[in-house]
């Protein structure tokens, strides 16, 4: 009672909606320039007994901090008596060392959740985890179904145990391709923002168009892209498009010069 969540903005919904749902007070973290979430100062408002959510690397903005400074974001939040939660369901498409799982038994109030969603490209699948501290542990198991592994993630999960380079495969066809892609919209005129992740944002104006209008354009050519209006902290100006098979990229970026034209 009394304690609130902090969400590093512009992110992922689903914490905020989370938080609310269980009727708690939620405040979005802002930037006061650029579309990055916050590092320095985030912490300012939060008192004993409130939590931070951060995804890292981020969803939509595609940015990731340093594994140094959620290590001190940490600490810092420790010393306050607050609580971290680190969603790091992008982790796998970049080749930063993400160590906060490490820094579990060491901070009492860390908590690093885990999608294998993306990695696999299953939306519909719903495979993920969470690693913190025995206490916080056995907290969360009082709350988790009986049932949490369904039997379409059993197999997923075994695929990956047993073919460990999928992953790293994985990662390096994404950055190698995200990268063409980027440099070949940037011939075009077209600058993507900087990103981490098998995703990039891209802003309309080049255009001519808000975000909702390019969605529709791009949707009568069979693209589908996300439209970023609805995530606090962007306007309708941004739009987040997705790492695909290189036919598909190039069938993409030859669809967006059109628009220039």
């Amino acid at each position: 009672p009394g304690c609130a969540f902090y969400v590093a903005s512009p992110t992922f919904c689903e914490y905020e909606r989370a938080a609310l749902r269980l009727g708690a007070r939620t405040f979005a973290v802002l930037p006061q320039e650029g579309i990055d979430p916050l590092f320095d100062g985030v912490t300012e408002h939060l008192k004993e007994g409130d939590t931070l959510f951060l995804c890292n690397p981020n969803n939509p903005t595609g940015s990731a901090f340093y594994a140094k400074q959620i290590v001190e974001l940490s600490q810092e939040l420790e010393r306050k008596r607050c609580n971290l939660v680190v969603d790091e369901s992008y982790v796998w498409f970049s080749d930063r060392k993400f160590e906060s799982i490490k820094n579990v038994d060491s901070q009492s109030r860390l908590v690093v959740i885990r999608s294998l969603t993306k990695l696999l490209g299953l939306p519909g699948l719903r495979a993920g985890y969470v690693v913190s501290n025995p206490k916080i542990m056995s907290k969360l198991e009082l709350a988790q179904s009986p049932w949490p592994v369904n039997s379409l993630v059993k197999p997923s999960l075994e695929f990956l145990i047993k073919n460990p380079k999928f992953v790293e495969r994985s990662r390096i066809y994404v950055q190698k391709e995200r990268e063409r892609v980027v440099s070949e919209l940037k011939k075009i005129g077209i600058s993507a923002h900087k990103s981490e992740t098998n995703f990039y944002l891209l802003n309309t104006h080049v255009f001519g168009l808000n975000s909702k209008d390019l969605c529709k354009k791009l949707l009568q050519k069979r693209l589908a892209i996300r439209d970023c209006s609805s995530f606090r902290g962007l306007d309708a100006s941004w739009v987040r498009v997705c790492v695909k098979k290189r036919r598909e990229n190039d069938f993409l970026v030859r669809t967006l010069g059109g628009f220039l034209k």
